[in-house]
Formats: C-alpha cells, sequence, structure tokens
C-alpha cells in the first residue's frame, strides 16, 4: 500500500510540473486547454508537456518519452473522432459537425462550438453586413458578405 501511495506522489508531482511547463510555455488559452487534457497516443499517459524551443510546437510524453507534434497529432485525433459524426451529420441534416478552418487549413473548425480545435480560431464575420444571413466558417474569406451577396457584387462588378 505504501509503494501505491508513493508511485501516486511521484505521479502528482510529475503532473503539476507539466501542468507548469504548458502553462510556461503556452501562451494561446485555447491551445493550453487543449494540451492540458491531452494524453499520449502511444502509451495512455497524461503527463505530457512542450519542448521548449521547438517550432512547430512539440510535445513529449514524461511516461514513454514519445515525441510527437502538435497539429499532427490533433489532426489524427480530429479525424478519428469526427469522420463518423460528419457522416451520419451529413447524411441527416445535410451539413457536418466540422469545416476547414480558413487560419490553419485543417478539418477543424468545429460548426457547434463554433472554434478551431486546433487553433483556437474563432470567425471574425457572424453576419453578412448587407441581408444579415449567418454567415459560414466558408464565407469568412468574403469579408463580411454571404455568398449571395458576393455573387451579386460581383456580377455587378463584371457588368461595369
Amino acid at each position: 500500500m505504501e509503494r501505491l501511495l508513493e508511485i501516486e506522489d511521484i505521479y502528482e508531482r510529475e503532473r503539476k510540473e507539466c501542468i507548469h511547463e504548458i502553462d510556461e510555455m503556452i501562451n494561446d488559452q485555447h491551445i493550453k486547454n487543449v494540451v492540458m487534457n491531452f494524453v499520449c497516443q502511444k502509451c495512455g499517459s497524461n503527463l505530457v508537456s512542450p519542448i521548449e524551443g521547438l517550432t512547430p510546437l512539440t510535445l513529449m510524453c514524461k511516461s514513454c518519452s514519445d515525441e510527437f507534434e502538435y497539429e499532427k497529432s490533433m489532426v489524427e485525433i480530429i479525424s478519428r473522432q469526427y469522420s463518423m459524426r460528419n457522416y451520419v451529420s451529413y447524411k441527416e441534416t445535410g451539413t457536418y459537425e466540422t469545416y476547414e478552418c480558413p487560419n490553419c487549413r485543417n478539418d477543424s473548425f468545429s460548426e457547434e462550438e463554433q472554434i478551431c480545435l486546433i487553433c483556437g480560431y474563432q470567425k471574425r464575420y457572424e453576419k453578412c453586413w448587407r441581408c444579415g444571413e449567418t454567415l459560414t466558417v466558408d464565407e469568412q474569406i468574403l469579408e463580411g458578405l454571404c455568398s449571395a451577396c458576393n455573387n451579386e457584387y460581383n456580377s455587378l462588378m463584371e457588368d461595369d
């Protein structure tokens, strides 16, 4: 029993150190929250912390010493988590649960949460400034216009 308590104490110390390192080395709050809940894909441990000075953000598992790139790992995790959900959602509603993020270009923008699950991007424009229609993540590149208003604008410009 004493041995188990000793192991638990070591684990708690290591976990606190990981959280401290995450706090110190990662500025973006969204990414910080994701990394704090990250689990090593190799061994299942949550003793994961960033490796200082590496770009892109690279994490290391303190249990098995596996190193992995944050973005690549998240792409795999999101793909596994959302592939069936996207399929079912599209069959039932004609929409997906995740879309391509205009910022990091990964299929990781959550329609439900309205945030990129990898980089934390949030939509700049909620509604079309011309007609008031709610804008999709794909329409963000249209600088505040919905597709219909943008098409109308483009056709007017072509007529001139």
